[in-house]
C-alpha cells in the first residue's frame, strides 16, 4: 500500500490563516488631537498631521471632522502609528474644533479624539463708536443687566456713563457737589460682594453707585460729615467689601493707601497708612494671594502692606526709572514690573528677590497667561515672555511707525489676544503671535496736536458675546470678536486683573 503526504507548506498556511482567522481583533486606540497650525486665515490650506496605534498591530486609515461640517474621505491604509497628512481651507472666518477618528484594515473603527482648536480669520468689523471731547480713555467695565450690557466708562469727565450694548447711554451720574462740578478721575471699579461702582473724584470724595448708577454713598461727605476738601482719590483695587485706594495728604500728594469697608449705605475708614519721606503712586493698589497690598510709588520703590494696612511687609528700591503702572501678580505669586529704561520687564519674587530680567526695551503692563507674559512696548511690538525664564518665545511688530502700545493686552479663551494703539485693534494668536487681523479705530481731529503724555494708556475689555470694547483716545468703540469667547481663565489676563478692575490676584473673594 502507498502512502500519501500532503506538501507540509501549504498545510501550515492553511492552519495558519484558519488560526488568524478566529484572533479576536481590537479597535485602533483612540487618536491624539490633530497637530498642526492653531490660527489660520480664510481660504488658504493647511496640513494636519494625525496617527494611532493598533493593539493588534493593524494597518490603520485615518479621516477628519474640521468642525464646519465638512468630514474628509479616509486616507490609504498606513501601518500603526504612521503619520497621516490632511489639507484643508476654511471658507469663512470662525472657531472650529477639529477631530480624527481611525479604523482598521478588519473594519473596527476607533473613538473620536480629542478636539484641537483652529482659530480662522475674517472681517471682524467695527460695531460702534462714541466719542467724547471732555473725556480722556477709560478702561472699560462691563457687567451684564438681563440680556443687554452695562459698559461703565468715566475718567477725567464730569460724569460717569453707563453705556447700553449699542454704544447709547443708559445711565448718568454726576458730583455731588454742583457748585463744584468736579471730574471722576478714576477708571469704575465693581465691588461684587456690595454690588457697587467705586469711582474717584477730584472734589476730595470717593463714590460708591449702584449698578443704575445711583448714589449709594461717598466718602468722607455723608459718613463723617465733613466738607470737600478737594484732596483726590485715585483708582481702587477691592478685596471683598475692602477697599484700597491712595489719597491725597495735607500737601495734596497722592502720598495716603487707605482701606475703607463698603458697609452697603455707608464707608468707613478702618486702616491708613501715609507713604515715607515725599513719595506718592497715582497708580491703583494690586492685592496678591493672601490679602497682602502692593504699590509701586513714583519715586522707584515696591511697598507691600499687611490687608489691615498696620504693617509694612516690603520696602523694596526698583529704580528711578520704574513705570508708571501697577505691579502685575502671577500665580505663584511672582510679581512682574516694568522700566521705562534699558532695564526691561523684571520679575520679582513674592519676597522682593530678583528672578529674572528680560531685555525689553520701554515695556507696558504685562499680562500673565498660563505660562507666559504678554505686553507691548513703546516702538510698535508685541512680545510674549516665558514666565519661568524670562527669555523671549516671540516678539512681532504689529504696530505702524506712529504706533505706541502703552496698554495692556486682553488675554481670551480661544487663545488669541488683543491690543490696541490709538489707531487700530490687533488681534493676535498667543502661541506663536501670529497677527490675525486688525480693526481700524476711529480718528479723532486734535490727535497731531497731542504729546506722548496724551496717549491712552487705557485697556480693552470683553462683552460676554465676544466683542471687544476698546477704549482710545476720546472714543469708545465695539469690535465683533470670536462668539462664545470670554476672558482667559489665566492668573492676569488683563488690565487690573478681571473683568471688574478689581486688582485682586485672589481667587474666588470673600
Amino acid at each position: 500500500m502507498k502512502l500519501r503526504f500532503l506538501p507540509v507548506v501549504p498545510a501550515m498556511v492553511l492552519l495558519l490563516t484558519a488560526s488568524c482567522r478566529k484572533l479576536p481583533n481590537d479597535p485602533p486606540k483612540k487618536p491624539k488631537p490633530p497637530t498642526g497650525i492653531a490660527a489660520a486665515k480664510a481660504d488658504t490650506v493647511y496640513e494636519f498631521t494625525a496617527a494611532t496605534c493598533d493593539p493588534d498591530g493593524d494597518s490603520v486609515c485615518m479621516r477628519v471632522d474640521w468642525g464646519n461640517g465638512d468630514t474628509s474621505e479616509w486616507s490609504n491604509f498606513t501601518p500603526s502609528d504612521s503619520p497621516v497628512v490632511f489639507s484643508h481651507a476654511w471658507d469663512s472666518a470662525g472657531w472650529f474644533s477639529i477631530r480624527t477618528q481611525a479604523r482598521d484594515v478588519r473594519g473596527l473603527n476607533s473613538e473620536w479624539s480629542n478636539p484641537a482648536t483652529v482659530i480662522v480669520s475674517g472681517i471682524h468689523p467695527l460695531l460702534w463708536s462714541r466719542g467724547s471731547e471732555d473725556g480722556d480713555p477709560c478702561s472699560p467695565m462691563v457687567l451684564t443687566s438681563g440680556t443687554d450690557d452695562l459698559i461703565y466708562v468715566g475718567f477725567c469727565s464730569d460724569s460717569v456713563k453707563v453705556l447700553s450694548g449699542d454704544g447709547t447711554v443708559r445711565y448718568a451720574a454726576t458730583s455731588v457737589d454742583p457748585s463744584y462740578n468736579g471730574e471722576f478721575i478714576t477708571m469704575p471699579v465693581y465691588c461684587p460682594q456690595t454690588g457697587h461702582i467705586i469711582m474717584g473724584n477730584d472734589e476730595g470724595e470717593l463714590y460708591a453707585f449702584t449698578q443704575n448708577l445711583e448714589l449709594a454713598w461717598h466718602w468722607p461727605g455723608n459718613c463723617n460729615g465733613e466738607m470737600f476738601d478737594d484732596r483726590e482719590w485715585g483708582m481702587p483695587a477691592v478685596y471683598g467689601n475692602r477697599i484700597y485706594v491712595m489719597h491725597e495728604d495735607a500737601d495734596y500728594m497722592y502720598g495716603m493707601v487707605c482701606c475703607i469697608l463698603d458697609l452697603g449705605d455707608e464707608a468707613l475708614l478702618v486702616g491708613a497708612y501715609t507713604l515715607p519721606g515725599d513719595d506718592e503712586c497715582f497708580q491703583p493698589p494690586v492685592i496678591d494671594a493672601d490679602g497682602n497690598v502692593l504699590v509701586q510709588s513714583d519715586n522707584g520703590i515696591l511697598y507691600k502692606f499687611s490687608p489691615d494696612l498696620d504693617s509694612m511687609l516690603l520696602e523694596l528700591y526698583l529704580g528711578r526709572q520704574c513705570t508708571c503702572y501697577p505691579p502685575v501678580i502671577g500665580g505663584d505669586g511672582t510679581i512682574y514690573w516694568g522700566s521705562l529704561d534699558d532695564w526691561g520687564l523684571h520679575a520679582l519674587e513674592p519676597d522682593g528677590s530678583e528672578k529674572w530680567v528680560a531685555d525689553i526695551d520701554h515695556p507696558s503692563l504685562p499680562v500673565v497667561g498660563e505660562s507666559l507674559l504678554f505686553l507691548g512696548t513703546e516702538d510698535g511690538d508685541v512680545v510674549a515672555v516665558r514666565a519661568k525664564s524670562g527669555y523671549v518665545k516671540w516678539r512681532l511688530t504689529a504696530g505702524g511707525p506712529r504706533s505706541e502700545f502703552l496698554s495692556s493686552p486682553l488675554l481670551c479663551s480661544n487663545g488669541t489676544l488683543y491690543i490696541n494703539d490709538d489707531y487700530f485693534l490687533y488681534c493676535l494668536n498667543q502661541t506663536d503671535g501670529l497677527l490675525l487681523w486688525t480693526t481700524e479705530l476711529p480718528d479723532w481731529p486734535a490727535r497731531s496736536g497731542r504729546g506722548k503724555e496724551d496717549e491712552s494708556p487705557a485697556s480693552p475689555s470683553i462683552a460676554p458675546n465676544g466683542d471687544i470694547i476698546v477704549p482710545t483716545y476720546a472714543w469708545m468703540s465695539r469690535v465683533t470678536g470670536y462668539p462664545g469667547t470670554t476672558l482667559a481663565n489665566a492668573p492676569w489676563p488683563k488690565y487690573q486683573r478681571d473683568l471688574f478692575n478689581t486688582g485682586c490676584a485672589a481667587g474666588p473673594q470673600p
